[in-house]
């Protein structure tokens, strides 16, 4: 049996009309880091970045592995384990569900965000180029913020 680690993050852009987010894995495997990757989308949430981030680095291992995965996303976490059910991302929870059935083994820690940790930070680093990377690619503008919407109360006598 192989015995690697992977280290996850997601994120999004939750207050733009566009929903851009990235996904983000780096693999582990006798000390050496072996493979990265990471990816930018549309019309995405933070949940779902994280979940797609563990997902591809489940994938990324050769079937029999033992894989430790290290994620900011309790979130994410709660739900691959089992221990919060989940209504949306059923998708990426199926794929999850039949892929670690070729795995020896696959179990989660949980890492705090943005608190030093070398891979952690380099997965953010990622996640981060690789929402812009999208941003670039379709060349969305830079008022994409949702506007608050304003509700005005006139009274007439």
């Amino acid at each position: 049996m192989s015995k690697y680690i992977a280290y996850t993050d997601g994120g999004c852009q939750n207050t733009s009309v566009y929903g851009e987010g990235g996904s983000a894995y780096l693999i582990i495997h006798n000390g050496e880091v072996i493979k990265t990757a990471s990816k930018g989308f549309l019309n995405t949430t933070n949940n779902r970045m994280e979940m797609l981030a563990i997902l591809s680095a489940v994938f990324s291992v050769p079937d029999g592995s033992d894989l430790v995965v290290f994620s900011d996303s309790q979130y994410a976490i709660n739900v691959f384990s089992g221990a919060w059910k989940a209504t949306k991302n059923r998708d990426l929870i199926i794929k999850y569900t039949e892929r670690i059935k070729s795995l020896s083994s696959v179990s989660f820690r949980w890492v705090k965000g943005h608190n030093g940790d070398r891979y952690n930070e380099m997965v953010d680093s990622m996640c981060t180029n690789s929402i812009k990377e999208i941003v670039s690619m379709h060349n969305l503008p830079k008022d994409h913020f949702k506007k608050k919407k304003i509700q005005l109360s006139i009274e007439f006598e």
